[in-house]
């Protein structure tokens, strides 16, 4: 009972009556008195209509209070599917609050029957309020998939920079390859962040003919943030000719490119960028970097094996350690090379460095042979033999 009272705003559930009942359940001559009475309560309480509670709940979304708003917003959220039509038409409230709350419930709460009016009223806010015309098309772009495509590239043309940059973004998530033309043209905006969103989308679109614009505008870039994403953009797009420039960034490890820059050459994966790599590998003096290097030098194993080969040739026992550290962050085409390692070193500490190596690559590979499928099922019959040899070397080598 003191739940149901607590719950209800109603104003008859604060009333001496009810306070009365309570203080009498307890005792039995009054049983039938409490319960008539807490029937009539949730009856009243019931009446309210949902629209009146909605409309009141929209106005708060207006309050100078912070808490206030963000109360009605939990609530209207409850509300569901519900409430998206009075949001939608408080979009042409005179409180700058209720829409851009009206704007961002809409966005979470929308349905598949609301999306031809969300594309109206956005075509109304391209240009008026970025806080209101961006939740919007999430929506739109979250209802109608590449239907919105159209609404999108108005957005794109007409908007302002932030609308730009938000419709830009999403293109890139449909996958709206129409639009790479356009949007190469936006890697010289003005605006930095239409910029950094254009960059992005090319990626995401894998627009390989992109990449020759997005290095020459990397060249003439200036805000960090879209440096960035000029860098990683030329990295997963695999464009080789920008090797050299971004070679020039690694050799800086305090600029804010550096990291960008060498997850980009471990993709592009060039004759140029991976000597860089494997050169960062051996001048890497603490265990971040380290770790760094032989990460991005694990990316490009195939052809750096026979260069960390090379290089163990004479190499001092901390250039061996440098080497060793980059195999065991390879794949199972090193395990040949680790064992010759550890067959060859004269160094204690790295002959132990390099068996465990070895026991954790072997658990590594084994762990990831049992894991079939989502639930994990049995594996296929020709993978059996080798999760069982996995598994035995493996034990082999933690008895010793």
């Amino acid at each position: 009972m003191r739940t149901f009272f607590r719950i209800s705003p109603h104003p008859a559930a604060r009333g001496i009556g009810t306070r009365f009942a309570l203080s009498k359940c307890m005792n039995t001559r009054f049983t039938n008195f409490a319960v008539l009475t807490a029937i009539l309560l949730f009856t009243l309480h019931a009446t309210p209509a949902v629209a009146d509670d909605v409309e009141t709940l929209i106005q708060t979304l207006g309050s100078p209070y912070q808490a206030k708003r963000d109360a009605a917003r939990e609530e209207l959220l409850n509300h569901g599917a519900a409430a998206v039509e009075a949001l939608i038409r408080s979009l042409d409230s005179d409180n700058y609050f209720i829409r851009k709350n009206s704007a961002e419930l809409i966005e979470r709460s929308a349905e598949k029957a609301h999306a031809e009016t969300l594309g109206k009223k956005l075509s109304e806010y391209i240009n008026k309020e970025p806080e209101v015309a961006v939740p919007l098309m999430n929506a739109l772009a979250r209802l109608r998939g590449k239907q919105a495509v159209p609404s999108l590239r108005a957005a794109v043309a007409g908007g302002g920079a932030e609308v730009c940059a938000g419709a830009i973004e999403l293109l890139g998530e449909l996958g709206d390859g129409e639009s790479a033309k356009d949007i190469i043209a936006l890697l010289r905006d003005g605006h930095s962040e239409v910029r950094y969103a254009s960059a992005r989308a090319l990626t995401r679109l894998g627009a390989k003919d992109a990449g020759n614009e997005i290095f020459k505008a990397l060249k003439d870039e200036k805000v960090p943030a879209a440096q960035i994403a000029f860098v990683e953009a030329l990295g997963e797009l695999s464009y080789a000719p920008a090797d050299e420039f971004i070679i020039t960034i690694i050799r800086d490890e305090t600029s804010p490119l550096f990291l960008p820059a060498v997850r980009a050459l471990s993709k592009i994966g060039s004759g140029k960028a991976r000597d860089a790599l494997v050169d960062l590998l051996m001048k890497a003096d603490d265990f971040e970097m380290l770790d760094l290097a032989g990460s991005a030098v694990a990316l490009v194993s195939e052809s750096a094996i026979p260069i960390l080969n090379e290089k163990l040739k004479g190499a001092s026992i901390d250039d061996r350690a440098r080497i060793l550290r980059g195999f065991s962050h390879m794949g199972p085409e090193a395990i040949p090379h680790i064992i010759r390692f550890m067959e060859n070193e004269p160094y204690a500490f790295l002959q132990d460095r390099a068996a465990k190596a070895l026991r954790e690559m072997a658990k590594r590979l084994y762990d990831e042979s049992i894991k079939w499928g989502p639930r994990y099922d049995d594996p296929p019959a020709e993978k059996c033999e080798d999760i069982k040899r996995w598994k035995n070397w493996w034990a082999e080598k933690e008895k010793q």
